[in-house]
């Protein structure tokens, strides 16, 4: 019985093939171990903005994602393109390079410890005790956060999806229980920071020894992932900065308590991004790193009208429950519902991302700087200039507007692959 619902089911993956023109089974079998992580990775995150929404004082949320928004920045020297790197690596069967890319990503990261050590001292001269024993705290741990936690791409470019999954769940469990217990035991930003990295620096460090264990296969070498990994930091970095810039310029401009509402606003459009986007991404970069850059010409536009059509109809639903869903959750936060609304228009572009996920594992690195240079860049200016005229309405179309350039942008540099 079960053997024969499990060939209708293969069965009707093949057909759906005809249309989707996408290997259907390879998507439905690596897909069901990832939409399981990001389940789990969705509801954590709705049961940690519950917490730090009835938990804690708004104000003090805001400076504590500050603090959380400030760290990127500070980790840039450790290489987060090295990620990348690995994941390529690791689908061409070069698992030696895990460590490797690992031991250059802390060795590079102890100048963020020595910038984040700068920052303290920063606001310990402006006379603010929370910031500064903050940034030492970060110090401490910057360099090595990031680079543990290599062991989730390792194993997608390894295509074991269920190893990956399981050990997420098993890190996003540990998160969530440590961050809730550490919220009811106190209000404390300095120990709430502490918690934080302390906790999930083990955790990773854990999760990469079991991940070693079980599915590095060779100590096999590439001579150009270091390099590559690299360029793909560099190149990312304008890119980090434009990320956190919003975050960083709403508490300047607007206060800790906008930060918090402007955070809220953005939580559930970001949780929707990674449950569909994410998984998507993860699935198709081993794929789009095996196959021709011809071939993907002719394939995957349409693929992604396709997927927008998802988007957009989700959107829509988003647009007429956010009131309902705020009032449930986070009735402190109505002020956010407006913004969020607003917001959801970019979940409807996501699916054109995949032209950057189709460039990385292609490997078009000289074309991706100036992509990754040229949105970031407009992005921080057009944030310093609506932000303050704007508040949190600016932000948010400034995210929206560098996105439909960023679209128009990798189309182009696509077509030229």
């Amino acid at each position: 019985m079960i053997n024969k619902s499990k060939n209708k089911i293969f069965n009707f993956l093949k057909w759906t093939e005809k249309w989707t023109k996408t290997d259907m089974v390879y998507l439905a079998k690596g897909g069901f171990w990832l939409s399981i992580n990001q389940v789990f990775t969705t509801l954590s995150a709705l049961l940690l903005s519950v917490a730090f929404a009835n938990l804690i004082p708004v104000e003090k949320y805001g400076e504590y994602k500050f603090i959380l928004s400030i760290f990127p920045i500070l980790a840039i020297p450790t290489l987060s393109g090295m990620q990348t790197a690995i994941n390529r690596a690791a689908a061409k069967g070069f698992d030696g390079v895990l460590m490797t890319g690992i031991k250059t990503s802390v060795k590079w990261g102890m100048l963020g410890g020595v910038a984040s050590l700068f920052v303290s001292l920063f606001y310990y001269l402006n006379n603010n005790i929370n910031l500064t024993l903050s940034f030492l705290i970060i110090a401490v741990f910057v360099p090595f956060m990031d680079p543990l936690n290599s062991f989730g791409s390792f194993l997608q470019g390894k295509k074991k999806f269920e190893l990956s999954t399981k050990l997420n769940i098993v890190r996003e469990i540990f998160n969530t229980a440590v961050a809730i217990i550490s919220l009811l035991l106190t209000k404390n930003i300095v120990l709430l920071i502490f918690i934080y990295f302390i906790s999930r620096t083990i955790i990773r460090f854990i999760l990469l020894l079991i991940t070693i264990g079980k599915a590095k296969e060779n100590d096999a070498q590439d001579s150009e992932s270091i390099s590559i990994g690299k360029h793909y930091s560099l190149m990312g970095i304008i890119g980090i900065i434009a990320e956190q810039a919003d975050k960083i310029l709403v508490f300047h401009y607007l206060g800790a308590t906008e930060l918090a509402i402007y955070t809220f606003a953005m939580l559930p459009i970001n949780q929707l991004n990674g449950f569909f986007f994410k998984n998507l991404s993860v699935l198709a970069f081993p794929k789009l790193s095996e196959i021709t850059a011809e071939e993907l010409k002719k394939t995957l536009p349409s693929k992604i009208y396709k997927y927008m059509g998802i988007t957009l109809i989700i959107s829509a639903f988003y647009i007429i429950l956010a009131p309902l869903f705020f009032k449930l959750l986070f009735p402190q936060y109505m002020e956010a519902v407006i913004y969020s609304q607003f917001f959801v228009l970019s979940f409807t572009l996501v699916p054109f991302s995949l032209y950057n996920t189709a460039l990385s594992a292609q490997g078009a690195v000289k074309k991706l700087y100036n992509f990754s240079f040229m949105t970031s860049t407009i992005k921080i200016l057009l944030f310093m200039v609506l932000l303050p005229i704007y508040g949190i309405g600016g932000a948010i179309a400034t995210i929206l507007l560098i996105q439909l350039c960023a679209i128009s942008y990798l189309i182009f540099i696509f077509k030229r692959i």
